[in-house]
């Protein structure tokens, strides 16, 4: 069952240009994608199930988006397809930004099947319902950890992707699936592959800032800054 938060007005989103980001909904620079949207007029829903989030980022978003209907936050957990359906259901969407996972190499190794579940599994929950209601294009956000140890340098799109840890292998998982989907179908595809994200929004709103009991899997982008 959808438990949208009560501070967010929730309004059906069934205007065209509307746009669903699956989030980490932390204060991080992948957030950033959503308050570039602020300068564009489309309808922005965002879901994420807050296990590594926090509100801040989602009450910066409503101040940027404070028109009626702009913004939706929807508190869902990717690993529930039921939920993902109803999303689905009740809003209408021309576009999926799929930006959620976790995201620590070493955390990977110690617990893989975890990763192996946010990541692969629920990549394949998110095409299979955007097909289902026929929401023609995604954005992922995958890693540059899936070309492992390249032998040569720069890395380009022609490097053989060869992940070595299971955050990588996950993700590199994500990516065949989502090309096997774009072959079968009409489905339009774009997969982000970067390095460490680093830099924040310029006015500080928004920065990576990781829950106390994550610090010891380091930052996603670089080192922690300390008062």
């Amino acid at each position: 069952m959808l438990a949208p938060l009560n501070f967010v007005q929730q309004k059906k989103l069934n205007h065209r240009k509307g746009a669903l980001v699956f989030f980490n909904l932390k204060p991080n620079p992948l957030s950033a994608v959503a308050m570039k949207s602020t300068c564009y007029w489309f309808v922005l829903g965002t879901a994420d199930n807050l296990s590594r989030g926090n509100l801040a980022a989602v009450r910066i978003l409503q101040e940027l988006l404070p028109e009626p209907g702009r913004l939706q936050f929807i508190y869902a957990d990717l690993g529930d397809a039921k939920a993902v359906d109803n999303i689905f259901s009740q809003n209408a969407f021309d576009a999926v930004m799929h930006f959620a996972a976790v995201a620590y190499v070493g955390e990977s190794t110690l617990d893989h099947p975890k990763y192996y579940h946010n990541i692969t599994s629920n990549t394949l929950t998110v095409l299979e319902t955007m097909a289902t209601h026929g929401v023609p294009t995604l954005i992922y956000s995958s890693t540059c950890a899936t070309y492992g140890e390249p032998e040569k340098m720069p890395i380009t799109e022609e490097t053989p992707q060869l992940p070595i840890n299971p955050y990588g292998k996950a993700k590199k998982m994500g990516e065949d699936i989502i090309l096997d989907f774009h072959m079968n179908s009409n489905m339009v595809v774009m997969i982000l592959r970067y390095f460490n994200v680093i830099g924040s929004d310029p006015n500080g709103r928004l920065g990576e800032a990781p829950r106390p009991e994550l610090w010891e899997h380091g930052r996603i982008s670089g080192k922690r800054n300390r008062l």
